[in-house]
């Protein structure tokens, strides 16, 4: 995860972007009283790049762990396998004595 002191100074807060309450055009009324439409364009820009910088390195960092997970459902998916021949049995066992 990217750390404040990595972030390049924009012309908007981060955090204002989080505000679902906050319409498009409020935000950016506010932000063009500190900067004009092209500086936002590219601090957007750059925010995104940010975002999606640190979204691939998430991934990345949980890639082994999902890979783990893989082989366990795996696992999971061949004891399941075992498992079922001998509930077959157990069940047409149990009709039997219930047709009896």
């Amino acid at each position: 995860m990217m750390e404040a002191k990595d972030l390049r100074k924009l012309c908007f807060e981060r955090e204002a972007l989080q505000n679902r309450e906050q319409s498009v055009s409020e935000f950016v009324s506010v932000v063009r009283v500190k900067a004009p439409l092209s500086t936002l364009r590219e601090d957007l820009q750059i925010h995104l790049d940010e975002i999606s910088d640190e979204i691939v390195g998430q991934i990345q960092g949980n890639f082994s762990s999902f890979m783990s997970l893989g082989e366990a459902v795996s696992d999971i998916d061949q004891l399941a396998d075992e498992v079922l021949e001998p509930l077959e049995k157990l069940r047409e066992e149990v009709e039997v004595i219930l047709l009896s």
